[in-house]
Order: C-alpha cells, then structure tokens, then sequence
C-alpha cells in the first residue's frame, strides 16, 4: 500500500545463482528505470523496483520475473494506493495563454491548483522543455 504522491519501494531477493536474468511488471507491461521508476541492485541477491510519486494508475498487480537458462520463477504482489481525504487532484483554473513582455519574450502562463501542490512538465512538439539557455520555467503562488 502506498499513499498517492508517495514513493514505494518493491523488493525481492534471489538466492538461486547464477540469475541471469530478472525482470519487473506492472500488469503485462515490462517496467524500466526512468524518470518515475528505477531499477537497482544490491548484495545479497536484493533487487528493488522503486516508484516515485505513486499515483492511481500505478495501483494493481506488479510481479518480478527471475530466470536463467533452464528455469524461471515469479512473485506478485498487488498495490494498493490510497487518497487522503485532504487530497484534491490537479485542476485548471485558467487555460494556457500567451503573453508577449515588454521585453520580447513571450511568457506561457495558466493556473492551476490541487492538494498536494501539482508539478507542471512543459513540452513543445511533444518534448519536454527544460530550463536552459531559451527556456526559463518559473511557478508562483498566486
């Protein structure tokens, strides 16, 4: 079980060896380490699948797949995540609109709000946009 915005660690350890091989899933899908996900390691035959920030759609069946030249086993487990009555998904307020500065520049701007305070991710042609030389992200209270 795990709380929404949370993180939850999945451990399994193999004591058969040689393992060559382990693999995570979330349902059918094959898990990899990423921006929310990340796959690790550790002696003694522990191997983690951590999950940042759980969300709803994280919740089900995840299992761990271990297997070598001749055999394979399997664990699974089924997460739980729950809301805390304070919760409020993120919501817009305000639709995107741009405004040109004195300046030039032009500024991207909505409102948005939930509970806990929502993370905005930018992206132009379907890429994430980070903070850099043409690129500044900013968010505000108001």
């Amino acid at each position: 079980e795990v709380v929404i915005g949370e993180n939850k660690r999945l451990s399994v350890q193999v004591t058969y060896s040689p393992c060559l091989e382990l693999t995570w899933y979330r349902g059918e899908a094959k898990v990899v380490s990423g921006e929310r996900m990340q796959l690790c390691k550790e002696d003694g035959g522990f191997f983690h699948c951590d999950l940042l920030k759980a969300n709803l759609d994280d919740q089900g069946e995840w299992s761990v797949l271990a297997r070598d030249s001749v055999h394979e086993i399997r664990s699974v487990c089924n997460l739980t995540v729950t809301t805390p009555k304070h919760y409020k998904k993120p919501n817009f307020l305000e639709p995107l609109k741009a405004v040109l500065t004195d300046e030039g520049a032009v500024n991207l701007e909505c409102k948005v709000i939930g509970v806990p305070q929502p993370t905005l991710s930018w992206y132009k042609d379907g890429a994430e946009l980070k903070a850099g030389d043409i690129h500044r992200l900013m968010s505000g209270s108001d």
